[in-house]
C-alpha cells in the first residue's frame, strides 16, 4: 500500500480529534492530487475520499473549496482533482438549496 492509501486507513481508524482530522485529509488531498498528476488513479481509493470530505463536508469545507479553484480565471489552472472536488462542492449547495 502506498503512502496515499495509508493516511486514507489512518483518517478511517484513528483515534483523531477534529483538528487532526482536518490536518491528515489536507495531506491526503495533496497526496491525492500527486496521484491523479502522476496518472497513477485508485478509483476506489477516490471513492474512499469523497466520501470523507462528503461526509465531513463542515470540517473539510476550507480544503474542498481551495482545491475546487472557483476563482481560476485561467481554465488551466485548475489541480488535477479539481473536477472531483467541484462536484463534491456542487452536490453540497445543490442539498442547501
Amino acid at each position: 500500500m502506498d503512502r496515499l492509501g495509508k493516511f486514507v486507513t489512518l483518517y478511517e481508524g484513528g483515534n483523531l480529534n477534529d483538528d487532526e482530522r482536518f490536518a491528515l485529509m489536507a495531506l491526503i488531498v495533496a497526496s491525492w492530487d500527486d496521484h491523479v498528476s502522476a496518472g497513477r488513479r485508485d478509483d476506489s481509493l477516490e471513492m474512499r475520499i469523497q466520501t470523507h470530505l462528503s461526509r465531513q463536508f463542515e470540517l473539510h469545507e476550507t480544503t474542498i473549496r481551495y482545491w475546487s479553484r472557483n476563482d481560476a480565471l485561467n481554465p488551466d489552472a485548475i489541480f488535477s482533482i479539481t473536477p472531483s472536488m467541484r462536484n463534491i462542492l456542487a452536490r453540497r449547495l445543490n442539498r442547501a438549496s
